[in-house]
């Protein structure tokens, strides 16, 4: 496992950042549902999957070429290294540094955009919730994906002050 040092190198998809969403209702104490976002890249690609229970036993798609987490034990542990690590299939795990802005920044805005403005912050609890919630990301997928694409910039150039 390494640090991680920015997303210059990787311009292919396949490089993901991953992060988990609390449905808690301000109050962290008990069960609630949380929602795994994974955001490659290169491609803006998002997915949000609900989370019945918080368990470093996540599941992941297999062509990954690496993972940028932020240091929650959830991702920071040894089945996830281990998986990572799997024979033919090796992915690259890398932690974010912690009071870092820029870092997660991909993922953080994605948790914004398609989590909480559509979600909200209440708590939510229970199978039934989070199959509610799996079907409002099946929607939203589509919707995000097939209407309302997003670009990269691909440079920028400083004159003087602006």
């Amino acid at each position: 496992m390494r640090t991680f040092k920015g997303w210059e190198d990787h311009h292919d998809p396949g490089w993901l950042e991953i992060d988990l969403v609390a449905h808690c209702g301000g109050r962290m104490e008990g069960r609630f549902l949380w929602t795994l976002m994974a955001t490659d890249i290169a491609t803006g690609w998002s997915e949000s999957l609900p989370i019945v229970m918080r368990d470093g036993a996540v599941v992941l798609p297999d062509q990954l070429r690496g993972i940028d987490a932020d240091n929650d034990p959830v991702f920071m542990n040894s089945l996830m290294e281990a998986w990572c690590n799997r024979p033919g299939h090796e992915v690259v795990l890398t932690r974010s540094r912690a009071y870092k802005s820029n870092n997660q920044a991909w993922v953080e805005q994605k948790n914004g955009m398609l989590v909480r403005r559509v979600v909200g912050y209440q708590r939510l609890v229970g199978l039934e919730a989070a199959q509610v919630l799996g079907e409002l990301y099946g929607a939203l997928r589509l919707f995000t994906k097939l209407f309302q694409p997003s670009c990269k910039l691909k440079s920028s150039e400083r004159d003087g002050g602006r």
